[in-house]
């Protein structure tokens, strides 16, 4: 019997968050589920590769870390899932306000009306190191011979040099898994593809619909094989 060809999901967490489930019911994804529902049977799954970076909450948002770790620790109750993090920086951008705004002095605590139009600088927080992270283990378990195909889920076009790269070095197949920003809204097309990422691929790509996503929630609680319980988050 012919042995079924060695698979290694790499999932570029941010990316598929906001890309895919952001806004929606199906934030309590399994992603193990997922790449089998995606990918289809006749695999060996040996892997599955979660690049993410811990959330830095905000003030009206207190409880965010905790939902991650819930998350995280029920993604490696699967026995699959291999978390890599990256993590957060603070970047200062500058830009005009499309509407006034009321915001209130640092310096003396009144209140003071920004107008529209008028240049101000924000501090966000922007996730660094996935892309990178993704990269550099896509190419090592390639090196290393840990894979007969490779599926990339992002819509990220700085994957394509090395996908690319995997493929024409080490003779590896590697697919790429697009999704349509804002995917629970519609059904399947139509679809957001990253033209780079098509290419780099050799064109070998899916997409993820609405359907796999229904397919691949874990149980709202559930137990894992060490006795841990696992719960979903209540807002989710």
């Amino acid at each position: 019997m012919k042995a079924l060809p060695r698979v290694i999901v790499y999932v570029d967490g941010f990316n598929l968050y906001y890309g895919a489930v952001k806004n929606s019911s199906y934030k309590w994804l399994d992603l193990v589920k997922l790449a089998k529902n995606v990918v289809g049977a006749g695999i060996d799954l040996v892997s599955l590769r979660y690049f993410t970076a811990k959330v830095k909450p905000p003030p009206w948002d207190k409880d965010k870390g905790m939902r991650q770790r819930i998350y995280i620790d029920a993604l490696r109750a699967t026995g699959l899932v291999e978390v890599h993090f990256g993590q957060f920086k603070q970047r200062e951008k500058r830009g005009l306000l499309s509407s006034g705004i009321q915001c209130v002095c640092a310096t003396c605590g009144s209140s003071v009306l920004v107008g529209q139009g008028e240049a101000v600088s924000i501090r966000t927080p922007e996730e660094k190191g996935s892309d990178v992270n993704l990269a550099s283990y896509l190419m090592l378990d390639a090196a290393k011979d840990r894979f007969d195909v490779a599926w990339v889920i992002s819509n990220d076009s700085d994957l394509a040099t090395p996908i690319r790269l995997v493929r024409e070095e080490f003779s590896k197949k590697v697919g790429v898994v697009f999704y349509h920003k804002g995917l629970p809204a519609q059904l399947s097309n139509p679809q957001k593809m990253s033209r780079e990422l098509f290419a780099a691929a050799g064109k070998v790509h899916l997409f993820l619909q609405l359907k796999h996503l229904e397919k691949s929630l874990f149980p709202n609680e559930f137990t894992d094989e060490h006795g841990k319980q696992h719960r979903k988050p209540k807002t989710w």
